[in-house]
């Protein structure tokens, strides 16, 4: 028998044996050069997905401003870190999201200017399908549509995001989970933050929710907030509001919600609870701070919360 035939031939199962797991590749991708090797964050994923996909957690670093919308699904271990002043702008006028994140785990998106999104969910950044996505200091604006969306039973964290200028900020949507870091939610047409279908928000860390022209957190349908070291003023409705068997929660390190149309509202089987006397709720329009209405809601507050109209509970 030929000796380095049989050497070759093991070795050849042991390297197909083996996981390649032990190594990640970290890509560069140049969007302001339409002749580089990668000129697309598009072409880079395509390496990505392949065999140098299974090699570990893979990072791709992405210089200037690319136009195109991207698509991952069943992806594990990806980072996308913008150098500075990269951007991701729509390509599809509309009919899809800038980034769409479906049945994936661990992706990370570092420090993007996010423009433009749409399709289904009518959204600029999409975390669905059981994926976790991490955000951190992007910038995200899409004009008439929702910034950020997670979605079926997906879970989303911020830290030190804006989401701005957009129909709404975050959507929190069926059986979904986001938490919030420093994050700046301001001046969007519609909420700031909508948390409904039994899903979880939790802001924490000097968040400023501000100048949303309808309610600044949104909470419904079996959904909780929870607050703690939040700042919300100036929305064109509610602070807070909460309905539908809603539970919105304001925890020890204060939150401040004032110059609000409404301060905090709850309706329909929905509650409020404040730890203690470090949340303030002051200068809404015409009605009680924290308002109650509708069927059997309530609140567990102190006065020095805010002047009320809740029976006690």
């Amino acid at each position: 028998m030929n000796t380095k035939l049989v050497v070759a031939a093991g070795l050849v199962f042991v390297a197909i044996a083996t996981p390649l797991t032990s190594r990640a590749v970290t890509l560069q991708v140049n969007c302001n050069n339409p002749s580089s090797r990668l000129p697309t964050i598009s072409a880079a994923l395509k390496i990505v997905s392949g065999l140098v996909g299974s090699l570990g957690a893979n990072t791709i670093e992405v210089t200037g401003a690319c136009h195109e919308n991207i698509t991952l699904t069943g992806v594990s271990g990806l980072t996308l870190t913008a150098q500075p002043g990269a951007s991701i702008t729509d390509a599809s006028g509309g009919t899809k999201p800038v980034i769409d994140v479906e049945r994936s785990t661990d992706f990370a998106l570092n420090g993007f200017a996010i423009r433009g999104g749409g399709g289904p969910f009518l959204s600029g950044v999409v975390c669905g399908t059981n994926s976790t996505c991490y955000f951190s200091n992007n910038n995200v604006q899409v004009p008439n549509f929702t910034g950020v969306t997670a979605f079926v039973g997906s879970a989303v964290a911020l830290d030190h995001d804006v989401l701005e200028q957009s129909g709404g900020g975050l959507a929190v949507i069926s059986g979904s989970r986001a938490v919030v870091n420093a994050a700046t939610i301001r001046n969007n047409t519609g909420n700031g933050v909508i948390v409904v279908s039994s899903s979880f928000f939790n802001a924490i860390g000097a968040t400023n929710i501000a100048n949303n022209g309808a309610n600044g957190v949104f909470v419904a349908q079996h959904s909780q907030a929870l607050l703690g070291g939040v700042t919300i003023t100036g929305n064109g409705t509610a602070g807070v509001f909460a309905e539908e068997q809603a539970d919105a929660t304001f925890f020890i390190g204060g939150n401040t919600i004032s110059g609000n149309r409404f301060g905090v509202a709850i309706q329909d089987m929905s509650w409020a609870g404040f730890s203690d006397g470090s949340t303030v709720v002051s200068g809404s329009a015409t009605q009680p701070d924290i308002l109650c209405w509708g069927n059997h809601s309530g609140a567990r507050l102190t006065a020095a919360n805010g002047t009320t109209n809740c029976p006690p509970p």
